[in-house]
């Protein structure tokens, strides 16, 4: 099944998306969307990837995420997870400091053949920290840097929108 947008309909999209009065930013402000881009280490050299991040909250944020990375020697992942992201100053989910603990799975995909189960998939649980930078009132950026595994470190940035 193929899907066909035209010009007109992505046009249309833009406009509701950035000029519809969504209130971001107020106390009735809970959820969230933001596409993402990150470095990782991996075994390989350095994997780059991009991905979606959804989340809603009052003290506490709760979401999903999903990216997928790539390397120059063809190792691909898919990861996908949830997350729990806490502000630790005076509950403010709006912007500052936030810490993240994420949980979930990857998924390995490589050109060559695979060998089970390990490069099929594991585990994927890593802690993030970022800052928050309000754009106006509805849209922000957030640059973050992680540390677990399967990827040991890890740095990118993310910018979204509240409604």
């Amino acid at each position: 099944m193929q899907i066909f947008y035209t010009k007109k309909s992505i046009i249309l999209l833009i406009i509701i998306l950035f000029f519809y009065p969504w209130y971001a930013q107020t106390q009735d402000s809970k959820f969230f969307i933001c596409p993402l881009t990150e470095i990782l280490g991996s075994r390989n050299g350095p994997a780059i990837g991009g991905g979606i991040s959804i989340g809603a909250g009052d003290d506490v944020t709760m979401g999903t995420r999903v990216m997928f990375f790539t390397d120059s020697e063809g190792f691909n992942s898919l990861e996908i997870g949830v997350f729990l992201r806490l502000f630790p100053f005076d509950g403010n989910i709006f912007n500052g400091l936030f810490f993240q603990l994420n949980g979930g799975a990857v998924v390995f995909v490589r050109d060559e053949s695979v060998s089970l189960p390990t490069d099929v998939g594991t585990i994927s649980a890593f802690v993030s920290a970022g800052w928050r930078f309000l754009l106006g009132n509805r849209f922000f950026v957030e640059p973050s840097v992680r540390i677990g595994t399967p990827y040991i470190f890890g740095g990118g940035v993310s910018a979204g929108i509240r409604f």
